[in-house]
């Protein structure tokens, strides 16, 4: 039965690669799992006061259009890899000739490419649609723990919102859901694990600029990559060595945050130069005492990239 009210449990999103900024296109498009999204255009009221018409107020006018906005997704062995690609532009993938697949994406890519999405209520008495022309990831952010789930946060910026009383796409293509897992995770330094870690995140971030042009509707004319960056954070048990001297001498190391899942499968973004300062801890106890690093990532003339994410799994592309 139709329902009167909005509920996050009937909400969907879907998703497809534009062939041009803001061109939403026929199909085919995905449909994607999510968490939470606050996307989400607005167009603020503004105020021109005129001398001489009194002391009441007088009709505002209409700002520019800002489409933006956070949208939590699971780390999935399947669906993250289409994340990816929104986010550093399209991989390189190989085929191992078992069934799976290795992608490799890097950052630093000259483009990266822009997808419409939409976000449907369609158990409501009549259905309403939001699509996002022009909707481009500016960062992703990922929270690693002891336990539970593995998520990712993402950043979207979009040209503008458009609504509908029908869906884009009535049959999109799925993702079979196989989530990865914080009890599988890892955060290595130098290729080893790095012991005594109890909590890290990261956060890339693509840095758009929003070009502002002279239209007749308010919207962006696109979301431009400027110079990626990487940061994150680590919390370890403090032993008075290890990561300690290391940024103390102020000499780069290599970190790996990742995950693994059964069969061999993996997530892992790996920063090969990777900045440390000195750590700031506390004794507020009489426990264990841990140190904080909050780092930053670099370019690696080595190997060529600032930050690269690879996803072994069973798709065999995400053209």
């Amino acid at each position: 039965m139709p329902k009167v009210r909005a509920y996050g449990a009937d909400a969907t999103l879907k998703a497809a690669r534009e062939a041009a900024y803001g061109v939403a296109p026929p199909g085919p498009y995905k449909s994607l799992d999510f968490k939470s999204t606050d996307l989400s255009s607005a167009q603020p009221l503004g105020d021109d006061p005129l001398l001489g018409r009194g002391r009441n107020a007088q009709d505002p006018f209409r700002g520019l259009v800002t489409d933006e906005g956070q949208l939590d997704a699971p780390l999935d062995l399947r669906a993250t890899g289409f994340w990816l690609t929104a986010l550093f532009g399209d991989p390189v993938t190989t085929d191992n000739l078992d069934g799976t697949f290795t992608h490799v994406w890097e950052s630093g890519a000259g483009d990266i490419p822009s997808f419409t999405l939409e976000i449907g209520h369609p158990k409501l008495v009549t259905p309403v649609f939001f699509r996002h022309p022009g909707t481009v990831v500016e960062s992703l952010q990922v929270e690693m723990g002891q336990e539970g789930a593995a998520n990712a946060r993402l950043q979207l910026v979009a040209q503008g919102e458009e609504s509908a009383a029908a869906t884009i796409d009535a049959a999109p293509g799925t993702y079979v859901l196989k989530r990865f897992s914080q009890g599988r995770g890892f955060i290595r330094r130098g290729g080893a694990a790095l012991a005594g870690v109890t909590g890290g995140s990261f956060t890339f971030s693509n840095n758009l600029e929003r070009v502002r042009v002279i239209r007749d509707d308010g919207k962006i004319e696109a979301a431009d990559p400027t110079t990626a960056s990487a940061e994150g954070a680590m919390t370890v048990r403090f032993d008075g060595a290890t990561l300690v001297a290391e940024a103390a001498n102020g000499d780069p190391v290599a970190l790996d945050y990742g995950f693994t899942m059964a069969g061999g499968f993996e997530l892992k973004f790996e920063f090969p130069r990777v900045f440390l300062p000195k750590p700031k801890y506390a004794v507020s106890g009489p426990g264990g005492v841990e140190a904080s690093f909050d780092w930053r990532a670099a370019f690696d003339d080595t190997v060529g990239t600032m930050l690269r994410a690879s996803l072994l799994n069973d798709v065999a592309n995400y053209a």
